[in-house]
């Protein structure tokens, strides 16, 4: 009887899930047949089972709304919002009585005679006679056969035959497994890959061919059994998508406001116990949607917008994690709200905020007790949701951020691994010390001699980078950040290099060697570790040793690296408020200092003279394999006589140019021809000067000379268009005294 109750329970919840989808469903398309008959059978389903195992309270309420469902399926009663309020408070009550029969195998003593009766009073307004829609069945067949059947034709529908089919299927397909026996596979396919680990070290050391040969079947066999006890941890996550609808509905219609869920990749899978973490932080998400982002209709329609707001959650897979993305069409987040409730509640201080990017003041919707809200409401105003949302998330290893722009809505973006028990990774060594990069981060291993190696890093301005399939990424050593004082030292005359990606910005980090790829086990770690900030977790190696897992986004923010999204959401910005940018430096043919954003740059070159060719009266060259325009920025930056104030810089080698290769959003990528590179500079601008000509953001003072900040993208158009005209042409063809 034991095992008869944990399965209508288990069965019964699940079905209940899915019953909240589909009454918003129907709500919104009140003659659909199909969602109606699949609600129906639930609750008959329900009801059937709860009189064979005597649970009579569960009973009554159930067959009061199987009987109103019934009179809906009958074609008596339409759904509307106020009997969907009311089906729905008897879905609540139904799961509260599960949990109840769960936890101790009893009904409980809330009674929900109320609810009964209200269901029961739905039905009597719907029937115009009541006393003889008993007596119908049997007065109809002869006179009208044809009519009356109908509404009893419910019957034979709902009888246990058609529901029970499609479950013994299911069954004969299926089996349930306890949690905590998944679990503990878990933990015992761990401490397999870990002595797997160390059976191939130790075979390799051997060289015993039988011996090798049977721990690559080892090998096999172990990867294919935890990629199994994975595979049947991971579950869709329709199954967090199915109690959204319900969520969205009942908040907004207590708020008054009017909002349409949309969900994609449903199919994406995602470890079980992840699955479970995120359903709060989730529904934190969902509800601060709900309450803050979207307008009330009387404001969405004063702003041109639809009366409907829209929410949309979306889940993919990328880099190895699992990413859900939450947004919505609302008002946005107003960013200097956020900052006086920060100053207010003595979080941040009026001098520290007006340094602060639009980002970083962003990031304080995550702070514990701050909230935007006017008033304390049941939805939300306390200020402990979204710091429920990065404590949840963080404690899986996860990360969240938020992105907003005032007027048009709000993007929250979770990213969290697909598992926390075994990933793949890289292992390398620094300074004797080892340390894994997650196999998800990791775009390209480098190694290069001494001749190379010069040649491909540089370093400018105490900034090392590295030319890097034709880009410029920051150069970052192991062995330095994190200021590793062994006295051990490693030269073997190659420079070993290990490209990643982390935050959307892909950087280099130098280290002494680059081991092997292996599946390792996480272990948390101690307290004081975690302190640290750089590191994820540990694992033990096959050999034994401990490696510490980098924390790659971190480890950049932590060596002073400006990420995408931040140099993005202050490259317009010609504000007070103090901004960071990371520039190359260059000087132009007469002295003028010039500013190239380092995220438009592709690669920093010194080219042959014999290069230059022309076409149609404007400079080109053969690069790489492409065609590409050749272009001196002075010519694209207005009168060309006002460069003639100093004298022309020598270039830097006989017979040579130094060029900016840089790329715009789109298009072919454009060669700058420019007098010397000075540097790559990180700044922290307060306040720019207005620009004097076309093409420049603005001016200020970098290393006590001025120099103007230049609108790449401007420039690239016009060279793309052809609209400009090189100097050295230009005085062929029209003579030196020509005023253009």
């Amino acid at each position: 009887m034991d095992s008869l109750i944990k399965d209508f329970v288990l069965e019964s919840t699940e079905n209940l899930d899915r019953l909240d989808q589909e009454f918003v469903q129907l709500e919104a398309d009140p003659r659909n047949a199909q969602l109606l008959d699949s609600i129906f059978r639930t609750i008959h389903t329900i009801k059937g089972s709860c009189g064979f195992l005597g649970f009579t309270k569960l009973e009554n309420l159930s067959h009061a709304g199987e009987s109103l469902l019934s009179q809906m399926r009958a074609g008596e009663l339409l759904l509307n919002s106020s009997i969907a309020d009311v089906l729905l408070k008897m879905v609540d009550a139904i799961r509260e009585i599960l949990r109840e029969i769960e936890a101790a195998g009893v009904e409980g003593q809330q009674e929900y005679a109320d609810l009964v009766e209200a269901l029961k009073r739905l039905q009597v307004q719907t029937k115009k006679t009541p006393a003889p829609a008993a007596s119908a069945p049997a007065e109809p067949p002869k006179s009208s056969p044809s009519p009356e059947p109908p509404p009893a034709a419910p019957a034979p529908a709902a009888t246990a035959p058609p529901a029970e089919k499609p479950h013994a299927g299911k069954q004969e397909g299926t089996i349930r497994v306890d949690v905590s026996l998944l679990e503990s596979q878990m933990n015992l396919v761990s401490e397999l890959v870990l002595l797997r680990n160390r059976l191939l070290q130790k075979s390799s050391q051997t060289h015993d061919r039988e011996l090798e040969t049977a721990v690559h079947g080892l090998n096999v066999v172990t990867s294919d059994l935890r990629k199994n006890v994975m595979k049947a941890r991971m579950q869709p996550v329709s199954q967090l998508y199915e109690k959204l609808p319900r969520l969205v509905r009942d908040v907004s219609r207590d708020l008054g406001k009017s909002i349409q869920l949309e969900t994609a990749g449903g199919d994406t899978e995602l470890d079980k116990t992840l699955l479970e973490a995120i359903k709060d932080p989730v529904t934190h998400i969902i509800r601060n949607s709900v309450d803050h982002g979207v307008e009330l209709p009387a404001q969405r329609i004063s702003s041109g917008k639809p009366e409907a707001g829209v929410i949309r959650v979306r889940a993919f897979h990328e880099g190895g994690n699992f990413h859900l993305e939450i947004a919505d069409d609302g008002a946005g987040i107003d960013v200097t709200r956020v900052k006086d409730k920060a100053i207010a509640r003595g979080m941040i201080t009026a001098a520290q905020a007006q340094k602060m990017s639009e980002a970083e003041l962003l990031a304080l919707v995550f702070a514990p007790g701050l909230s935007t809200a006017e008033k304390v409401t049941s939805v939300s105003g306390r200020g402990v949701g979204m710091d429920v949302v990065k404590t949840n998330i963080e404690q899986i290893g996860g990360r969240v951020k938020v992105e907003s722009t005032r007027g048009a809505g709000t993007r929250v973006h979770l990213e969290i691994p697909l598992t926390l028990a075994t990933i793949s990774a890289l292992t390398v060594i620094s300074s004797g010390c080892v340390f894994a990069i997650p196999q998800s981060a990791l775009v390209e291993m480098l190694s290069f001699d001494s001749d190379e190696a010069r040649e491909r890093t540089q370093e400018v301005d105490g900034v090392r980078i590295l030319r890097f399939r034709g880009a410029v990424l920051p150069l970052l050593s192991l062995r330095s950040e994190l200021k590793l004082l062994s006295e051990e030292t490693f030269n073997s005359g190659f420079t070993r290099i290990v490209v990643v990606q982390a935050e959307g910005r892909r950087y280099a980090i130098e280290v002494d060697i680059i081991r092997h790829n292996e599946e390792i086990v996480i272990k948390p770690l101690a307290k004081y570790f975690k302190q640290i900030g750089l590191f994820t977790g540990a694992a033990t190696l096959g050999d034994g040793s401990v490696a510490l897992i980098l924390d790659l986004a971190s480890f950049a923010r932590r060596s002073g690296m400006t990420l995408l999204e931040d140099q993005h959401a202050n490259k317009n910005q010609q504000t007070s408020a103090r901004t960071r940018r990371t520039i190359v430096l260059v000087s132009a043919s007469h002295g003028e200092r010039l500013a190239i954003p380092v995220e438009c740059v592709e690669r920093l070159e010194s080219l042959s003279e014999s290069t230059r060719e022309h076409s149609g009266g404007l400079e080109v060259m053969q690069y790489r394999g492409e065609i590409l325009r050749l272009a001196r920025l002075e010519d694209l930056l207005g009168d060309r006589r006002s460069a003639h104030r100093g004298p022309a810089e020598p270039p830097v080698e006989e017979g040579k140019f130094t060029a900016v290769v840089v790329r715009g959003q789109s298009g072919a990528p454009v060669i700058f021809e420019v007098s010397r590179i000075l540097g790559i500079v990180n700044l922290e601008i307060e306040k720019l000067t207005p620009p004097t000509r076309h093409g420049v953001e603005g001016s200020l003072v970098i290393q006590d000379k001025v120099a103007e900040i230049l609108q790449m993208e401007i420039l690239i158009a016009r060279v793309a268009a052809g609209d400009y005209q090189p100097a050295q042409l230009a005085s062929i063809e029209m003579g030196p005294a020509d005023g253009r």
